[in-house]
């Protein structure tokens, strides 16, 4: 795993040269990661699995899973993969999952990262989990679209990113 993470950094290292610090909200990126998390919702409260397909239409075909091994998914692999794990949470008795923080920059016009964290709620508010997610976005002409993802620990700082040549 460190090995994967490591790979992503300096991927990420060298297309943030000159990494702007953008507000999320100036970006869109806020709004795209909310209607996302929309999707996932709607799935978690009536079960209907067109949630999900209106959830993978925010990934690039392909997109790069950095995990372990490095894994390139197209839309079918996503769509399979969401079905799965989302069917799986919400057998688990998770009904929503919000965002604790959605931490974004540009990294040029047309890239941006964000590391989010999220959490997943039982029905009562309970906490099912929280964990992090680095993101890779790629501003197609539909809007923002997720090109790579990565899930972190928690503690995985890598906000460093939005931090460089300020």
């Amino acid at each position: 795993m460190k090995k994967i993470f490591l790979t992503f950094v300096m991927l990420l290292t060298s297309c943030a040269a000159k990494a702007q610090e953008v507000p999320s909200n100036h970006s869109g990126v806020s709004s795209f990661f909310e209607q996302y998390i929309s999707h996932y919702n709607e799935f978690f409260e009536t079960g209907d699995e067109a949630a999900i397909e209106k959830a993978a239409t925010n990934y690039n075909d392909p997109i790069i899973l950095f995990d372990a091994p490095v894994a390139v998914l197209d839309n079918t692999n996503v769509l399979s993969a969401l079905k799965r794990n989302l069917g799986n949470y919400r057998e688990s008795g998770v009904r929503e999952m919000r965002w604790l923080a959605i931490n974004s920059c540009m990294l040029n016009q047309s890239t941006a990262f964000s590391r989010n964290t999220v959490t997943q709620l039982y029905p009562d508010g309970s906490v099912y989990d929280t964990y992090s997610v680095a993101f890779m976005l790629s501003l197609a002409s539909e809007g923002w679209r997720i090109s790579g993802f990565t899930v972190l620990k928690p503690e995985t700082d890598v906000n460093f990113m939005c931090s460089m040549n300020k």
